[in-house]
């Protein structure tokens, strides 16, 4: 027992250094133990594919051969003599491994409810494989909905308009909403799922969703181009718009024109994409400073500035700074820049100056 309060010596700087190397190199050398440890499984994977496809018809056909090699690689089963190949342990294993190993059943196993849906739970994409009566049972279309929603598109009608497995589906792949019924279109729950992964979703969403800022926010936060399908509600609203322009400037297209004259959203859409000052105001193309941001972003924006500020000296170098091509004035020369001190040119200035002052 300790004495209370008794605290433990601090460490030197050499003992904190030599800890830390420690704990650097057994981070190292758990890295390198998990990575011989998955390529020593790969290749036990590989031989064991190998090792059925090139063994003799009588170890094809021992099950408990074909079981150790399909425990390893699914896909071997397709090397299994044709009795265990149709028997449904040896399948559910291999689509354990791998669903895809489903191709290599037998119809009455891919009619197999049990048998599908291990396999589209392994790999929801394995639903290709199955009968038409299990692409058509819940238990198989959820699963596969759950694991890889993309495989939806092989489910029946039935399943597509059932809501528990469209909601599934879009949770793992949202672009299921081109694949389940139509009228999951109107529904917020599912379109939210599907634009919090892809805003670009939203081009799918019913009118009214797409007038519904619970739906369109989300949606312009991940993308900032689904203002294409927002309403004309929506294309006024200040907080919509300044999170669309702030993903994509040129989205100032789609605002309403008071927010187009707006400065803070000008501001924010063209320091995003400096062509956007295309869409701001009259008004706000004539703004020096706003033009400035809209410049220095794409040189090329000066086209859409007031005619006065396309001849400003300080905007045309600006836009010249860019590195854009930039079509002057008659008459107009650009400031050179300032030579980095202590180079060639700053030497060569420095001497002219001397030479004038003599």
């Amino acid at each position: 027992m300790g004495f209370p309060g008794k605290r433990k010596p601090a460490l030197t700087g050499a003992q904190l250094k030599a800890q830390r190397e420690a704990e650097k190199q057994a981070i190292i050398d758990k890295a390198i133990a998990d990575e011989a440890a998955r390529v020593a499984h790969e290749e036990a994977c590989a031989r064991a594919v190998l090792a059925l496809h090139e063994a003799p018809a009588h170890l094809r056909a021992d099950k408990e051969v074909v079981l150790s090699a399909v425990a390893l690689r699914g896909m071997a089963v397709q090397f299994a003599a044709p009795e265990l190949a149709a028997d449904k342990e040896v399948m559910l294993a291999a689509v354990a491994q791998n669903g895809m190993a489903l191709q290599y059943a037998p119809p009455e196993l891919r009619a197999d409810e049990d048998v599908c849906e291990a396999a589209a739970t392994q790999d929801g994409m394995a639903l290709r494989f199955a009968a038409t009566s299990a692409q058509a049972a819940f238990a198989v279309g959820l699963a596969c909905a759950k694991q890889n929603g993309k495989g939806i598109k092989f489910a029946s009608m039935a399943l597509k308009a059932n809501r528990e497995v469209a909601l599934a589906a879009v949770t793992t792949y949202c672009w299921a909403l081109e694949y389940i019924h139509e009228k999951f279109c109107d529904d917020g729950e599912i379109i939210a799922t599907a634009v919090a992964q892809d805003g670009h979703c939203l081009k799918l969403a019913s009118a009214r969703l797409c007038a519904d800022k619970c739906i369109v926010l989300p949606a312009v936060q991940r993308w900032g181009h689904a203002m294409d399908y927002a309403s004309v509600e929506l294309r006024a609203d200040r907080e919509v718009v300044l999170t669309a322009v702030a993903k994509a400037g040129i989205q100032l297209r789609n605002a309403s024109s008071a927010l187009q004259g707006d400065r803070e959203v000008a501001l924010a859409a063209v320091r995003q994409d400096g062509w956007a000052l295309k869409w701001a105001s009259e008004a706000l193309q004539a703004d020096k400073a706003l033009v400035l941001e809209a410049v220095m972003n794409k040189a090329s924006a000066v086209e859409h500035a007031a005619a006065a500020l396309k001849v400003d000296e300080h905007v045309m170098q600006a836009a010249a700074d860019a590195g854009g091509y930039v079509r002057l004035m008659p008459g107009y020369q650009p400031v050179p820049p300032v030579p980095r001190p202590g180079s060639p040119e700053a030497r060569e200035r420095a001497g002219r100056g001397k030479g004038a002052v003599r």
